[in-house]
């Protein structure tokens, strides 16, 4: 935006003028835009505020203009940090949290990273979990593929490292719960409940 100064003279009086335009049109004195872009769900306030200098007078109002253009992407993560249960219970087990909406079904991995814990021995687990079609217009838990096998041996507690992978296009391992934490990784610990006999 330019503000030309001019001047001239009536008789004896000087008049100065300013003529304000932009570098598109000498006739729009304003044409502003504004766009607010966000991977997080609604509600999301993106607003764009366009203010007139004082003493200018704007032509066109119309094209003062502000575009909400959020990009709803879903979010995951894991509910908790850590979690735990005895062994022959298997339960209190970790769920994902997805907020957002859901045209087609996508998936993400629960993948195994570490632990204590033997996969097929004392647990099972299928990496992949779908995420059904769906507005999760408020945060939802999803359950994961992981199952605790139980058994008679007298041994330490055990735990089980999980990792978030490889999330389908379109969805994000993010703070779905809003908490600003990200909940990417889990630590589950499965509690020893045996007990060995006792001969008399």
């Amino acid at each position: 935006m330019k503000l030309l100064q001019g001047k001239y003279f009536i008789g004896n009086c000087l008049h100065k003028f300013y003529v304000a335009f932009s570098y598109l049109s000498f006739i729009t004195l304003f044409s502003l835009s504004a766009t607010a872009q966000a991977v997080f769900p609604d509600p999301l306030d993106n607003t764009a505020t366009v203010t007139v200098p004082a003493g200018v007078s704007d032509p066109s109002l119309a094209n003062n203009s502000a575009t909400d253009s959020n990009v709803l992407i879903p979010l995951v993560e894991f509910d908790t940090a850590i979690a735990n249960d005895l062994e022959n219970s298997g339960g209190n087990l970790p769920t994902l949290l997805v907020l957002g909406n859901v045209t087609s079904p996508l998936t993400v991995d629960v993948t195994v990273t570490g632990g204590t814990a033997t996969l097929g021995v004392d647990f099972t687990n299928t990496a992949a979990v779908t995420i059904p079609v769906g507005n999760y217009s408020t945060v939802t838990a999803i359950a994961i593929n992981l199952s605790i096998t139980g058994d008679t041996d007298v041994e330490p507690d055990e735990t089980i490292e999980l990792t978030l992978a490889n999330p389908s296009a379109g969805l994000s391992i993010n703070d779905a719960d809003q908490d600003v934490n990200t909940q990417s990784t889990h630590i589950y610990t499965i509690t020893n409940d045996d007990t060995a006999a006792v001969t008399v």
